[in-house]
């Protein structure tokens, strides 16, 4: 043997393990940049699947396992100034736009303030430490908010305004449209209102999610399912000196909305992210509570949210799959769902099932599970 067949022998072998190291790293690296958070620029998806209006991650979740994120997680303080002012072209026309959006609905709107999200940040003592979210919030008019972002939606159905309203609605979303969607961008635009909005599932110990359906003949998102509790974050009138309270707002809408009773330990948030249509905040979140719907549920306060109620069962992952790729959902709440089962049934699980759903067992979901309306007064799919 020569030299030269010696020195080509040891050089095969070195690149061969070369070659195995650098396929076991490749391997290990996309691993790990499958568990990484999403970048707050990207869309939200699981596997091919993604809700029907492209939502934006402020900062991402462990598609494995969301993160829990409780009380001693999350850091509400008030900002020293809003960066808000009502567009021009919007304000002649505010009173007009508030009642387009009230159309139809069972109560007359009334205007309060809200808590409009000025900055978000996640604070790290060290690498393996739980992050900790900071919000910094300044107050803002609930109708100011329904100009400037809800109004954005495709599906806002505005009765005949005159052409001048109609212009100015035009323009503003054109100026909006035109801007980088990025949740830190959003934030910092002085022509959107950007008031926090919660989307919590109601869980209880047998795993059964509550599911609304708002009424058809709303203004915004009609006729969709919604997910148990979606509220705006409230700034009380004797609290505008501190920084309002995610937790005690969830708490306050679950029992208007539902009439069920949390407590403040009962409640996590997954996720904070945006739809691309609104550009709002939404923070998404879950809370499981003990017993079944039937011994919680009682009738709210809040009919013009959710009229109907029903539940799907997240342990059957065929099913929840179907009516989470072929519902009509808000999509905000599609994700919120999506979280709650990815915390149930991890990523890999969740992204075949979707794949394979079947529109038959989202037809017999829907057909089979009694409805629960609230004008009746009666629980029967509870019974």
């Amino acid at each position: 043997m020569t030299i030269w067949q010696i020195f080509e022998g040891v050089l095969t072998s070195v690149l061969a393990s070369a070659v195995i190291a650098l396929a076991l790293w490749a391997k290990a690296q996309l691993k790990r940049r499958r568990k990484q958070r999403i970048p707050y620029h990207l869309e939200f998806r699981i596997g091919d699947w993604f809700p029907g209006v492209p939502f934006i991650l402020a900062d991402g979740v462990d598609l494995d396992k969301p993160q829990q994120l409780r009380a001693g997680n999350i850091r509400c303080e008030k900002a020293d100034s809003s960066s808000f002012k009502l567009p021009e072209e919007l304000a002649p026309f505010r009173n007009d736009i508030v009642k387009a959006y009230n159309r139809g609905s069972f109560l007359e709107l009334t205007d309060g303030t809200i808590a409009r999200l000025e900055s978000f940040a996640i604070a790290r003592a060290g690498a393996s430490e739980f992050p900790v979210w900071v919000l910094k919030f300044g107050p803002l008019s609930y109708f100011d908010f329904i100009c400037t972002n809800l109004a954005l939606t495709p599906t806002f159905k505005p009765v005949v305004l005159p052409k001048e309203v109609l212009e100015a609605l035009g323009r503003h979303r054109q100026i909006i449209d035109s801007l980088d969607l990025s949740f830190h961008e959003i934030l910092r635009c002085q022509r959107l209102g950007n008031g926090l909005t919660i989307h919590l599932n109601i869980i209880d110990t047998n795993g059964h999610l509550l599911v609304g359906r708002r009424p058809p003949h709303l203004s915004i998102y009609g006729g969709k399912l919604v997910t148990s509790v979606t509220g705006a974050v409230n700034w009380q009138k004797d609290q505008l000196g501190s920084a309002p309270d995610i937790f005690l707002a969830a708490i306050r809408e679950t029992k208007e909305e539902t009439g069920i009773r949390l407590n403040r330990e009962d409640i996590v948030f997954y996720a904070l992210g945006m739809q691309a249509d609104q550009r709002h905040p939404l923070l998404l979140g879950a809370a499981k509570i003990k017993g079944n719907l039937a011994e919680a549920m009682g009738l709210g306060q809040d009919a013009w949210e959710n009229e109907i109620f029903y539940y799907l069962d997240l342990e059957d992952i065929k099913t929840a799959a179907a009516v989470l790729r072929y519902g009509d959902w808000i999509p905000a709440s599609a994700v919120a769902v999506a979280l709650s089962l990815l915390d149930v049934h991890g990523y890999e699980k969740l992204a075949r099932s979707l794949s394979k759903a079947d529109k038959r067992s989202f037809r017999a979901w829907s057909q089979q599970t009694p409805w629960l309306s609230r004008q009746k007064q009666k629980f029967p799919l509870f019974a």
